[in-house]
């Protein structure tokens, strides 16, 4: 059996049959039990939820990860995969968790407690009644406190446990109009409409999962929690119609779900710094988008699907692993931005020149060989990257285009005879 040390190479290995899910799982199991650091400890966690076998041996590391361990994101990690994984039988660890845990919410149990909260405390199953008492008599202060200011009390509940999650800091209740221009001091805010339903969360850092029950806020409409800890994007979320902003930016998100195509009345999506690598085709399916950041993520391949979004005005993928443009990036006729810089992009598809709206177009950083005679079409064109390529030769072409191109960057190439290029 080969033994890698990341539990990434594991599960890769996995994927690739070079492992069963029981072998990855058993090395997976090995490299917990030998290793104490806390980021291999929670790597390991994601692959095994990621692996999806259920048995004694995965139910026993759970069950000792949410008692012992010392560090409660793990503890909240592997308490949301017991209670995931093993319903019935989690129940005992869960009660005696809240029996023997009296003390007020603190910053030791802030994170677990929120995931336990969204986990249990909105059952109506009997067996759980003694659970969800406890947890919704430690919940109700910080629940009043968002009723005071007219929130509605299950809305309040969710804004609760993000306020509890992020560390018992109070999100500020501000004014619709003052929501997007606050500063970035200000990373705990939220909004609501006239008769106190939720329309806007900004949370800054310290959000480590975003609640299961986030669908209840049925107004929401923009969500901004970038630059945070988030793993998963639940498909709970794309059940809020009134969805117009979606900004999860800097965060550990290596998945898209592929209901994200739901959420109709999205204006922008902003996943950009993530470990994304597929965009679904369901993209193609939000008709309504304007703005799409994808950038800094290890995708390797534009959906065609995405052509389908007409009203996207700016298309940023830098900084991924993208090879090719492809012909159906050709239909977004509103398109203004198209930032592809730093991928692995060998050519420019001459069907580019029906970006007739098109305005920035980013190619820094590819492999290109050769800029297309079509380049002559693109006269809505004012900043033209490609810088750091393999481009040999101008075509004559770029002479009248430089006429209309306010900003023509080529450093990085191996051009010898620039004589086409007018001053």
């Amino acid at each position: 059996m080969i033994d890698y040390l990341k539990p990434e190479e594991i599960y890769s290995n996995m994927s690739n049959g070079n492992l069963s899910k029981k072998d990855a799982m058993d090395l997976i199991i090995t490299l917990i039990e030998n290793n104490d650091y806390h980021m291999i400890r929670i790597e390991a966690l994601e692959v095994l939820e990621q692996i999806g076998l259920k048995n004694k041996k995965l139910f026993k590391i759970l069950e000792n990860f949410v008692v012992s361990d010392e560090m409660q994101l793990v503890r909240a990690i592997a308490l949301r995969m017991l209670s995931q994984f093993f319903p019935k039988k989690s129940i005992d660890a869960l009660n005696w968790i809240c029996q023997s845990d009296k003390s007020p919410i603190d910053h030791n149990s802030h994170i677990s407690f929120a995931i336990m909260y969204d986990l249990l405390g909105w059952s109506d199953k009997a067996p759980l009644k003694g659970i969800k008492n406890e947890l919704s008599s430690k919940l109700k202060p910080y629940v009043q406190n968002y009723i005071n200011e007219g929130v509605v009390s299950e809305e309040a509940i969710l804004l609760a446990l993000l306020e509890v999650q992020h560390g018992t800091i109070k999100l500020n209740l501000v004014e619709s109009n003052k929501f997007r221009h606050l500063g970035q001091d200000e990373l705990l805010h939220y909004k609501i409409n006239e008769i106190g339903n939720v329309t806007g969360i900004y949370i800054g850092k310290n959000i480590y999962f975003i609640p299961q029950h986030i669908y209840l806020l049925q107004h929401l409409e923009e969500f901004q929690l970038s630059g945070n800890f988030v793993t998963i994007i639940p498909e709970s979320i794309t059940q809020i119609r009134s969805l117009k902003i979606l900004d999860l930016g800097w965060n550990y998100i290596k998945l898209i779900p592929d209901s994200i195509g739901s959420l109709l009345s999205l204006n922008e999506l902003k996943l950009n710094n993530n470990k994304i690598q597929v965009i679904p085709n369901t993209i193609g399916l939000l008709k309504s988008l304007e703005i799409i950041n994808l950038g800094d993520n290890k995708i390797k391949c534009i959906p065609d699907s995405l052509g389908l979004v007409k009203k996207l005005t700016s298309l940023d993928l830098h900084k991924n692993n993208i090879e090719k443009i492809p012909e159906s990036i050709s239909k977004l006729s509103s398109l203004k931005k198209l930032d592809l810089w730093h991928n692995k992009i060998e050519s420019i598809p001459d069907s580019i020149e029906n970006l007739k709206s098109l305005e920035i177009l980013n190619l820094g950083h590819n492999k290109i060989e050769i800029i297309p005679e079509s380049i002559k079409s693109f006269t809505s064109i004012k900043n033209l990257d490609l810088r750091f390529n393999n481009i040999k030769e101008i075509p004559y072409s770029l002479s009248s285009s430089s006429v209309w191109l306010d900003k023509l960057i080529l450093e990085g190439n191996n051009i010898k005879n620039i004589s086409n290029i007018r001053e």
